[in-house]
């Protein structure tokens, strides 16, 4: 789903800091399919969810703690953890005003 977003993130496992970037930039995610791989089915599952581990091990190190141990990908269909760690629930109504402000950290 990366190829319809706008930015995807790259989450730390230690501070929960989000490091967004442009997917139609970054060499992993904007890599072509092989050839002869099939466009669904457990070997495409396999070959996206492996696709998905290497971007997050070739982020740099996080901007907010230092740590290189990324461990959620963010997408236009998926949900980041809170600051604190705590998964978004949504079957919950969001309150923005609970969350503090985080700053942004952009990778070019």
């Amino acid at each position: 789903m990366w190829e319809t977003a706008n930015a995807v993130g790259a989450q730390c496992a230690t501070c929960h800091a989000i490091v967004w970037q442009s997917p139609l930039t970054n060499k992993i995610l904007s890599e072509e399919k092989p050839a002869n791989l099939p466009d669904s089915g457990k070997q495409y599952t396999d070959y996206y969810q492996q696709k998905i581990r290497r971007f997050l091990a070739s982020q740099p190190v996080c901007p907010e703690c230092g740590s290189n141990h990324y461990d959620l990908f963010v997408n236009n269909v998926s949900f980041p953890r809170y600051a604190d760690g705590t998964l978004f629930d949504d079957q919950q109504d969001l309150a923005l005003d609970e969350h503090p402000d985080a700053p942004i950290w952009w990778l070019d």
